[in-house]
């Protein structure tokens, strides 16, 4: 296994990139309804300064096995995703925090 140090946010990772991306190449059972198509659709329009956080890290912004959609807000929706990655965090919090949306 290669580790690599990755910053991200409060976070400082210790991940096998190769390796997550290899996880990601495989086949994964993802949700099919419509608000997680629209949540993987929409991931596919990102800037590439912020695609670029995720490949850093061995992830496809849209493949994503963990969604959960919130409801609307006007005239968008609320999401929370999960990614999984091979490796683990070296630096910062590693409990979910209900303030950090």
């Amino acid at each position: 296994m290669m580790y690599e140090t990755i910053r991200v946010g409060d976070w400082v990772i210790k991940a096998d990139v190769e390796e997550t991306r290899k996880q990601y190449e495989k086949e994964i059972d993802m949700c099919e309804c419509l608000l997680c198509q629209n949540y993987r659709e929409v991931m596919k329009t990102l800037p590439p300064d912020k695609v670029r956080i995720f490949e850093d890290l061995g992830l496809q912004p849209s493949v994503c096995p963990d969604i959960n959609e919130f409801g609307p807000e006007g005239d968008r929706h609320l999401y929370v995703a999960s990614y999984f990655i091979v490796g683990r965090i070296i630096e910062g919090k590693k409990e979910w925090d209900s303030d950090r949306n």
